[in-house]
């Protein structure tokens, strides 16, 4: 799972699952919806800091920066519905429109709804966090026979406490006889490398049988892409679930 601060935990095509018609209102309003998503997303991040405050504090970041929370499935929800709230909380005041004052009021209340459902479930605590990583930087070296082509490419830091969740991809295009090569920064601690490449999104699989220590570099094999290993990791599970004045640990 992704932690609270790897950046937005939804996203506009996540909005679509709930409001069908959310990209058109954007659209027709003049919205930003990426703004209304972070400012979505620091106003729950006011109730989860104070949640924990009062029912875990020890699990709290000294910083309160919300940093080893995990996006759990209750809190992607919540997020998703004020979200939702939010954006027709602004759509409303641009011109006092009726039927935007009545979808504000039915996604505030779904959105107080699941975020009692979140604390009742629980809010995930991952005791050692490790941070989404940027992509590394990359270049082209000569060698094999591969054609020209387009990948994209991930990267994740592993460790005895898991992985990290993958990095945004990026695009990663490649001349004909040339190798990828990807420039893989110094890791913190005992954490190394995982590196993912695919054709697309959905396709994108690991090409490090072993993770790789940083400070090295990678190459493609001339081969090109393996296509058996894993999917890029969806990030740490919480060690402890803190949930109204009741704390459970994992196992």
């Amino acid at each position: 799972m992704a932690l609270f601060t790897d950046g937005l935990i939804c996203d506009q095509e996540s909005l679509r699952e709930y409001e069908s018609s959310i990209l058109e209102v954007a659209r027709t309003e003049e919205l930003e919806l990426t703004p209304k998503l972070r400012v979505a997303q620091r106003e729950i991040g006011f109730e989860v800091a104070a949640f924990l405050q009062r029912n875990g504090s020890c699990y709290l970041a000294p910083d309160q920066s919300l940093g080893n929370v995990s996006v759990t499935e209750p809190l992607r929800h919540w997020h998703a519905l004020h979200s939702l709230a939010v954006i027709y909380r602004d759509a409303y005041f641009r011109h006092l429109n009726d039927r935007f004052r009545e979808k504000w009021a039915e996604y505030a209340l779904l959105g107080r709804q699941a975020q009692h459902r979140c604390f009742t479930a629980g809010v995930g605590i991952v005791a050692q966090p490790q941070p989404r990583p940027d992509p590394p930087t990359w270049d082209l070296v000569a060698g094999g026979a591969l054609p020209k082509r387009v990948y994209l490419m991930s990267v994740a830091t592993q460790g005895d406490d898991g992985a990290s969740a993958a990095s945004e991809p990026i695009v990663v295009e490649a001349d004909a006889g040339k190798l990828v090569r990807l420039q893989l920064k110094p890791c913190a601690g005992n954490r190394r490398w995982v590196i993912y490449l695919g054709n697309d999104a959905e396709s994108l699989t690991k090409q490090t049988p072993s993770p790789l220590a940083g400070g090295t570099a990678w190459t493609e094999t001339p081969a090109g892409l393996g296509r058996d290993g894993e999917a890029p990791s969806p990030g740490q599970r919480p060690d402890v679930i803190v949930r109204l004045m009741n704390r459970v640990d994992r196992g």
